[in-house]
């Protein structure tokens, strides 16, 4: 299977990977880790994932554990940043090449603090 190939993967409500999961860890850990709470209800985190700053990783879970989503943003358009399927349809392209190198950087460290569960690498988010 190519990397971040969609064949016959299911999808949550938000477009993510129905097989990744999410585990809400203290209120202390969860703002050590860099997740704000200004929603009362949800833990959001958001990582810078581009060199020059302008695309980010956004995780947001709610604090009950009932739903989560993961975004890539393009900031300077305000839009997702599909950087997967740039890859599967040009794997040339440097800046979504980095992009995802930094993704899934962020990836693991989340499934290493216990955040994120079900990920492996090159798996499509």
């Amino acid at each position: 299977m190519a990397r971040f190939d969609q064949t016959g993967v299911t999808l949550t409500k938000h477009q993510n990977n129905a097989a990744l999961g999410v585990n809400i860890l203290p209120d202390a850990e969860m703002r050590a880790y860099g997740f704000t709470d200004h929603v009362p209800e949800e833990w959001y985190l958001c990582r810078k994932v581009s060199e020059d700053g302008t695309t980010t990783l956004n995780l947001t879970i709610a604090k009950d554990g009932s739903d989560w989503v993961i975004d890539v943003l393009d900031e300077y358009f305000l839009q997702p940043y599909d950087y997967q399927g740039l890859l599967e349809r040009n794997p040339d392209n440097g800046y979504a090449r980095a992009v995802a190198d930094e993704c899934e950087r962020q990836y693991r460290l989340l499934t290493e603090a216990g955040i994120l569960t079900g990920w492996h690498e090159g798996m499509y988010v």
